[in-house]
Order: C-alpha cells, then structure tokens, then sequence
C-alpha cells in the first residue's frame, strides 16, 4: 500500500523571456548551462531513498538530446496521446491527471516537477495541487513562438535570486507560491 492516498502536490519549473516566451520551433531560444545546473539540482534532489519525478510532454520529451533521455535520478513520466509511444526509460500517460494518479503509487516519490512543454504548463497551472512555480526570468526578449500562460494573478513572489549573467544575457530565479 502506498504512503501516498491522495495525489501530490506539485511545482513547475519554467524558463521565459520577459514576454513570457518560453519556446521557438520546439527548442529553448537561449543557451544558459548555469541556468541549466540550476534545473538539474531542484528537480533530482530529493529526500535521501526517494526519488523525485518530472512530467513533461512528449515534444519535451523529444527536444531532450538523446544522450540525456531519460533526464537521470528522477522518474520520468512523458505525456502522449499515443498509446504506442514508448520512450525507453520513461513512463508514459495520457493526461496530467494520469501522471499524478501512477505517481501516488511511488512509495519513494519525494517531489514532482512539471516541465513542460506550453499545453502542460497551462494544463499545471490551472490545477488546485500547483502549489509553486520555479520560473527564472531571461531579462531579454525573444522571437518565441510558444508562450507562458499567465498565472501571477493566482500565484504571490515569495523569493528572488539574481540577476545573474552569462555571456550577453541577465536572468533572475523567481519563485511563487499559490
């Protein structure tokens, strides 16, 4: 039987421009590795014998180089509409509700992570367990063809680190809370 009864509560971790763009052709439009060692610490730590989890879709899924799939010492869950779709090392579900019903199964879940791409974020940010979103901000703006939905109305800015820069580019780590 499981620890978890009822579905866990959840964060998005997101990157955007300062008009809320967060993709173009499927493909993130900056190049930051210390933004990128930022993501990778907050979603694989994790209690010690647990494990966290990171839902994202399947375009996500496939923008990640081959070499990283499945993103290491997390569970990954990919959503597809696909029910042949069967990524080697990740779990696949239909529906963000899907993904949180297999996750309460996970005796060692620890902390779960959505993100991406844009139809799960809107998706994410609309559910009543969204309990955080870890967005850092790219101080520029850029040619994005995929967008963050708007979620500042629901959610408060309880911290903020930065602005760091790497090469051309500021950003700053925002975090908010519902």
């Amino acid at each position: 039987m499981s620890a978890h009864l009822t579905a866990p509560e959840f964060s998005i971790v997101v990157a955007a421009d300062q008009a809320n763009g967060i993709g173009q052709g499927g493909k993130l439009p900056w190049r930051l590795p210390a933004e990128m060692a930022f993501f990778k610490r907050l979603t694989t730590q994790a209690a010690p014998g647990r494990r966290n989890a990171v839902i994202m879709g399947r375009k996500t899924y496939e923008s990640i180089a081959p070499r990283f799939r499945p993103l290491s010492e997390r569970f990954n869950m990919v959503l597809s509409r696909d029910p042949s779709y069967r990524p080697q090392g990740a779990f696949v579900v239909s529906s963000l509700a899907e993904a949180l019903r297999e996750l309460t199964q996970l005796e060692t879940l620890d902390q779960l992570f959505c993100i991406g791409g844009g139809e799960l974020y809107t998706t994410a940010l609309a559910h009543p367990l969204c309990r955080r979103v870890y967005l850092t901000r790219v101080h520029a703006d850029f040619d994005c063809d995929t967008r963050l939905a708007g979620f500042e109305e629901d959610f408060q800015l309880i911290a903020q680190d930065g602005p760091h820069t790497e090469g051309e580019l500021s950003y700053t780590f925002e975090t908010y809370q519902r």
